[in-house]
């Protein structure tokens, strides 16, 4: 009787911890952790250069570009960190790190568009066009390729 009781009480306990898993995804700076929900709170057409700069301070990289449009782009480190546990015996930890790119897009000094991605450079006259800013045309009858032609290009490299 007593090694039934023993293998009912075993075999709830291994249901009861069968699998725990846990997934999260940490931003970092040279300056530290910066919460996943700052960037939920950057809205297009309100958010401002100088509240951006206060909060996430002077960008790594930042263009200029004619017709008052600025790109600023900022440089994490996207770290996931997954735990998986089952049956109490079973344990694993594990993380992997990646560079990625915060790339926002100003028009007149306010946010058009920010998004996340690994890549340095962005395709600015593609983005800006679909963004509502204004473009001036070079020559006439063609377009700027704005990408190539910076008017000035500032690189942030203090940590």
């Amino acid at each position: 009787m007593s090694r039934r009781i023993f293998l009912v009480f075993l075999a709830v306990s291994l249901m009861c911890s069968a699998c725990a898993v846990s997934d999260r995804i940490v931003l970092e700076d040279a300056e530290g952790v910066v919460p996943k929900s700052f960037f939920e709170t950057v809205r297009k057409n309100k958010t401002k250069k100088d509240w951006l700069i206060k909060n996430l301070g002077p960008a790594h990289q930042s263009e200029s570009y004619p017709e008052n449009i600025e790109v600023l782009t900022y440089h994490f480190k996207r770290t996931r960190y997954r735990k998986a546990s089952a049956l109490l015996l079973l344990n694993f930890h594990g993380s992997e790190g990646r560079s990625e790119n915060y790339h926002v897009l100003l028009c007149g000094g306010v946010v058009k568009k920010a998004w996340f991605d690994e890549l340095m450079s962005v395709q600015l006259l593609v983005v800006a066009k679909r963004r509502g800013c204004k473009l001036r045309e070079i020559a006439e009858g063609e377009k700027a390729d704005i990408k190539t032609m910076p008017e000035t290009v500032q690189e942030n490299t203090a940590t």
